[in-house]
């Protein structure tokens, strides 16, 4: 069966169909007789060229449409698959995946045994570049921790930690500890995760929170 025609063909070009060979033939036939068979070969090879072409005319019709729809297809794809590609982790403000600041937000830790109040972040929101954060850690008895905070900043969307690592220090008189600088290196998702760490070995983790922060 050819593609193009929807007939069965057994001439070599595998273009005409069984009732275009049939017409040609007898014209063959008809000219061998009246002509001599010079003329009538050169009368079957017009014809058989005449149904090639046609057919190829038809061929690149359909290969031109396939084309296309492959194209528009494409298009269609690629429209989609360039928004996927844009990054929009930096639009803020449509995030649904992040905590919203304001001073004083507290976070339970995953263990249950500590809170991790934020008291202040300078400037506020978090933002991108240096930030300076105030934080108060309780125990469950509501008195202040007041040692073994470790705190992670990372990337997630980037796989990748912030260059640069907080100086963490410690103020008795307020019970807050203070981090500086806390930064945010890129535009997007934030994550960044306060412990606290066994005194004797900072490998274990006592208790720890997490906040999520868009910064663009």
């Amino acid at each position: 069966m050819h593609p193009c025609t929807g007939y069965e063909s057994s001439l070599g070009c595998g273009v005409l169909s069984h009732r275009a060979a049939g017409s040609s033939l007898q014209r063959v036939s008809r000219a061998m007789r009246s002509a001599g068979l010079g003329a009538a070969l050169s009368l079957a090879a017009m014809i058989t060229a005449v149904g090639c072409s046609g057919d190829s005319t038809a061929d690149p019709g359909a290969g031109s449409g396939g084309s296309t729809g492959t194209g528009g297809s494409g298009g269609a794809g690629g429209g989609p698959g360039g928004g996927g590609n844009v990054d929009s982790s930096t639009d803020c403000a449509v995030r649904t995946d992040v905590d919203q600041y304001s001073a004083n937000m507290t976070k339970k830790g995953s263990n249950g045994l500590m809170s991790f109040l934020l008291i202040q972040s300078d400037p506020a929101p978090p933002a991108l570049g240096d930030n300076v954060w105030k934080l108060k850690v309780t125990g469950s008895d509501g008195m202040p921790v007041t040692q073994g905070l470790t705190i992670t900043l990372e990337m997630v969307e980037h796989g990748h930690a912030s260059p640069k690592t907080p100086k963490i220090t410690y103020d008795p008189a307020t019970g807050t500890y203070g981090l500086d600088p806390v930064y945010l290196s890129m535009g997007g998702k934030w994550t960044i995760t306060v412990s606290i760490t066994d005194p004797s070995d900072s490998a274990i983790v006592i208790d720890k929170a997490v906040f999520f922060f868009c910064v663009a």
